[in-house]
């Protein structure tokens, strides 16, 4: 039985539980009646289909129907000269309020993505960033992870991270948005000034609560004069149909289900469990095999079946409680079929046993699907012990009584795994019947053959917003006159910067700097506070400071200017850096030698290089400033960069592939027959290998290998679109034996070696 017969046999028995039987009917002299009968039964049953949908349409209509009444009315009670800029108003709020709600779904409920405002970093490894792209285009939607390990995968000290929002958070991102885009919307009556004379006297100020609808409140101060007199309008007011409210709860029970439970790495982990052993595609997690005969595995091949493991296994993994819990059922005729519906039984995640209506599975949530999605993001992967790609067991000889020998090959494997994996929220009934999707993603951790978690991380989700922090309130600055000064790398006063104050997990704007760079302002009191400088263009800064009642004190911050550069890619390849290598020490001029090695550039050939490129904080107060460049060709990037020290990482993929062919090996052992007297040679042979995309090169400047110094004059000097800098990677050679898999991706090493190819060039 397939994952829908379920439904479909329930109903026919219901069907049939319906309806009298003559048990006197004879189905062989009755054909023509019984097809009579099923005819009818169709026809009715289509009846009752097409009065449930007309029922389902008219209440839809007549819910969206009265809500537009409702809205027509309040505009029509407004004087006629004023309708007009009232129905642009509440149009334009209803569109940007969908697209912000739209765009809060797309991105986990957080509208920063892409902002200044988002220290959120993105890139094609999702399980080294804080969200997976939808796809390898780091331009596609970014959904931020609701928990992670924020650490780099192989860290020994780690930490957990949540991206979560609260309701609140979520309230403020959609105000903020509308605040911003409601004008472009707007813009100006532009079209009515030919007829009204429209004066707009303040910006536009939103107020949304989230609750089982959307509401939407908008202050925006217009005043009209016309030959007939002077008029005003400010209020507007819609409501949204759809539940943020209940859309973020049960966000926050799968998160939570997950911190708790696991569940994410113990189905994984079941599932490599189940179909690992010495014969398999998964080396074991324990085993004992007698003999000189043994198994190797290549982990680059492990990997990618994994992939293929848990891309196909994800879509099956269902929630009672839910529209679409639906348990995927093997067919009957299948062998062996108890243990496949084993399997297929582990996928149900019972999150949300405790809100169910006794065992009808019609809980509060049985109106939303959950769906769950792994789109071949490289996974973070590996196996101990291993050679570098290759996986072998351990040998185990003894000699009993020093002349029989025996031999055990010791399959014992540990997994590493890091998995992101999305998660879709799917209420069909929103916006009238449009539906509405929310994504979110969460990362599942295995370290050594269990799950890997902080057991004490707890996310903090706030209410929605019931009451206003004290620390917001103007009558709570009762500070002394504290000065605020902007300075930028120039040391040249910077006015306009917004100035923030922040006290744990509290946080009042202050106001603006003036002329002079200076802001001078009262400040709630806190011990331990931080002051925020930040203008649109300039890197964040943070300083801290305390304050005490009545005292007087400054602070000044230090906001680098950003500057935008094309930045294009050059890959040194193995040809170039056999010819640095042929050249005798010192038999080149310093510009000779320049000229090598900005002929060693090479453009991308079905190639793609993947750049992160991080600032060196100067403090311990310091953001992450992070940006992810990537090239799927030659056409050059904007790369936003402020004058500092940067790591540069990059990671180069050959789509062409690669394919080692298959090659056998010779090697001794001890022959049991002669008690070890003697030995035998065996041939094993080893699998071929096709990596695609191949990882064959990349880039790491860092502590070790030497930053990259970007200073002042560097960046002064780009004025235009012509100016640009170039970045470097090193692809390796491809290997010619199995052994030589080991060395893969080991670009540091390289970059160590020929630092001087790889520093990146301005032009």
């Amino acid at each position: 039985m397939k994952r829908g017969d379920r439904c479909n046999s329930n109903f026919s028995n219901n069907l049939s539980n319906s309806i009298n039987f003559n048990p006197n009917f004879n189905p062989e002299s009755n054909k023509k009646l019984g097809k009579k009968a099923g005819v009818t039964t169709y026809i009715i049953l289509g009846l009752i289909i097409l009065i449930v949908v007309s029922v389902i349409i008219f209440i839809v209509t007549r819910e969206t129907s009265q809500q537009a009444q409702r809205e027509r009315e309040n505009i029509q009670r407004l004087p006629s000269e004023v309708q007009p800029i009232a129905l642009i108003v509440d149009q334009c709020l209803r569109d940007t309020s969908r697209q912000a709600v739209g765009l809060l779904g797309q991105q986990g409920g957080n509208l920063d993505i892409g902002t200044e405002q988002s220290n959120l970093v993105f890139g094609y490894y999702a399980t080294e960033s804080d969200g997976v792209t939808l796809t390898k285009n780091l331009n596609s939607p970014k959904i931020p992870y609701w928990y992670y390990l924020s650490s780099p995968s192989d860290c020994l000290n780690c930490d957990f991270k949540s991206n979560a929002p609260s309701i609140q958070d979520m309230e403020k991102s959609i105000e903020n948005y509308i605040n911003t885009n409601l004008k472009n919307c707007v813009n100006d009556f532009e079209f009515l000034q030919n007829q009204y004379e429209i004066e707009i006297l303040d910006e536009p100020k939103s107020d949304v609560k989230i609750g089982t609808s959307l509401s939407i409140s908008l202050d925006y101060p217009v005043k009209i004069n016309t030959f007939t007199g002077e008029f005003s309008h400010s209020q507007s007011s819609i409501n949204l149909q759809v539940n943020l409210k209940q859309i973020h709860e049960i966000a926050k029970e799968i998160t939570d289900y997950e911190i708790d439970n696991s569940f994410i790495e113990r189905i994984v982990f079941n599932l490599i469990s189940a179909y690992s052993s010495i014969d398999s595609e998964f080396p074991p997690i324990a085993g004992t095999e007698l003999g000189y005969e043994r198994s190797i595995w290549i982990k680059s091949i492990v990997r990618n079946h994994a992939q293929d493991m848990i891309r196909d296994s994800m879509f099956l993994l269902t929630i009672p409680g839910t529209r679409n819990f639906f348990p995927a059922l093997v067919d009957e005729d299948e062998i062996p079929s108890a243990i496949k519906q084993g399997y297929l039984y582990s996928m149900v995640v019972p999150i949300f046993e405790n809100g169910l209506n006794n065992n009808d599975l019609n809980g509060k949530y049985s109106k939303t699907d959950v769906n769950f999605f792994y789109f071949d993001w490289p996974i973070y992967f590996d196996i101990t012990p291993n050679e570098g790609e290759i996986i072998r067991p351990e040998e185990l000889g003894t000699d009993f009584f020093g002349f029989l020998p025996l031999a055990s090959q010791s399959y014992e494997f540990s997994y590493d795994i890091a998995i992101p994996v999305v998660v879709e929220l799917r209420d069909a009934e929103a916006f009238n019947g449009e539906g509405y999707s929310f994504m979110f993603a969460l990362e599942g951790n295995i370290r050594d053959n269990s799950p890997f978690k902080d057991q004490d991380y707890e996310i903090l989700y706030d209410s929605a917003g019931e009451s206003t922090s004290l620390f917001t309130s103007p009558s709570q600055r009762i500070s002394g006159t504290i000065t605020v000064e902007a300075i930028d790398e120039q040391q040249t006063s910077v006015a306009g910067t917004n100035i923030e104050y922040l006290c744990g997990s509290e946080s009042a704007y202050i106001g603006t700097t003036g002329d002079d760079g200076r802001l001078r302002s009262k400040f709630p009191i806190c011990n331990g506070g931080i002051v925020r400088f930040y203008k649109d263009g300039y890197l964040k800064a943070n300083s801290p400071l305390n304050t005490k009642v009545g005292v007087d004190d400054g602070v000044s911050g230090k906001i680098y200017k950003i500057y935008d550069i094309q930045a294009e890619v050059g890959v040194v390849r193995p040809d170039a850096i056999d010819q640095i290598n042929n050249l005798a020490t010192g038999s080149l001029t310093p510009s000779e030698y320049e000229d090598i090695v900005s002929q060693s550039k090479s453009e991308l050939e079905n190639e793609e290089v993947i750049f992160t490129i991080s600032r060196i904080n100067e403090t311990l107060f310091d953001d992450t400033y992070t940006q992810i460049l990537y090239f799927q060709d030659n056409t050059p990037q904007n790369l936003r960069l402020p004058q500092g020290t940067y790591s540069v990482q990059a990671t180069y993929l050959d789509n062409d592939g690669f394919i080692l062919n298959k090659s056998t090996r010779k090697i001794k052992y001890k022959d049991p027959d002669t008690l070890g007297l003697t030995s035998k040679t065996k041939e094993i042979t080893l699998p071929e290998v096709n990596i695609n995309p191949a990882p064959f090169g990349g880039v790491s400047l860092n502590q070790d290998t030497g930053y990259w110094i970007v200073d002042g004059e560097d960046l002064m000097n780009v004025n235009g679109a012509d100016n640009s800098v170039t970045l470097f990677v090193i692809r390796s050679k491809d290997p010619e034996k199995h052994e030589e898999l080991a060395s893969i991706g080991d670009y540091e090493i390289l970059s160590g070696q020929y630092r001087s190819l790889v520093e990146p060039r301005w032009s």
